[in-house]
């Protein structure tokens, strides 16, 4: 809807067309459609991150967001594009932006069960999962935040869950060899009851998360 030719280029990927049409209008990548959107956001759709990289070194900002309050990595995000996720915030896109549902990132990471974009999170970025504050956001509707999505959307990976337990119950992240073992994640996360759960934590995984980690675990 309301396309120009830069958003056809974009979302097909075709860096030459792109190249022409800046040469001839500079001001073309920061054009936007009936949406919104413009051609970093199709771009992050398609996981094109060559093209991208290349709208960026151009003058393409990374934050802008569209007629849904979505960035770039908002919609890499919900699309499941790992590779452009990480190029964004290696690039310097902001993970604490909130569209106008007032969802992060990571809202929509559990709303579609993503887990792969958490994994890479999670190795890659950990301080830009740190921040609890976005955890405990809630959406517009004032009905669910990160945590309740994270509970309720059942097919949703485990290792979110688990990932949310230990920041949330334990204040300290996952070491990567725990996070990545679907196995516990399973025992830690399908206890009915929350002490055994805390206690077998403590008796059976302190251990290696002090290995992990540097200081104790309270």
């Amino acid at each position: 809807i309301g396309e120009q030719p830069v958003h056809f280029a974009a979302k097909s990927d075709k860096l030459n067309c792109l190249a022409l049409l800046h040469s001839k209008d500079k001001s073309v990548i920061v054009r936007r459609d009936d949406d919104g959107f413009t051609a970093m956001h199709h771009c992050a759709q398609k996981d094109a991150i060559g093209t991208m990289e290349w709208l960026y070194l151009n003058g393409a900002p990374l934050n802008q967001t569209d007629n849904y309050g979505f960035t770039p990595l908002h919609w890499a995000v919900y699309s499941g594009n790992v590779r452009a996720a990480q190029w964004l915030v290696s690039s310097g896109a902001k993970t604490n932006v909130y569209d106008k549902e007032n969802c992060s990132f990571l809202h929509w990471v559990a709303i579609k069960g993503k887990g792969h974009i958490l994994e890479m999170f999670h190795k890659v970025f950990p301080t830009a999962l740190s921040d609890r504050k976005m955890y405990r956001v809630k959406d517009k509707s004032q009905q669910s935040n990160v945590i309740h999505l994270a509970k309720h959307h059942s097919f949703f990976s485990l290792k979110l869950r688990f990932y949310l337990f230990c920041l949330e119950f334990f204040g300290r992240l996952p070491p990567d060899a725990l996070f990545v073992c679907p196995a516990m994640t399973y025992v830690f996360m399908n206890c009915m009851n929350f002490f055994f759960v805390r206690h077998l934590y403590h008796i059976l995984m302190v251990p290696l998360i002090e290995e992990n980690l540097q200081g104790p675990i309270d």
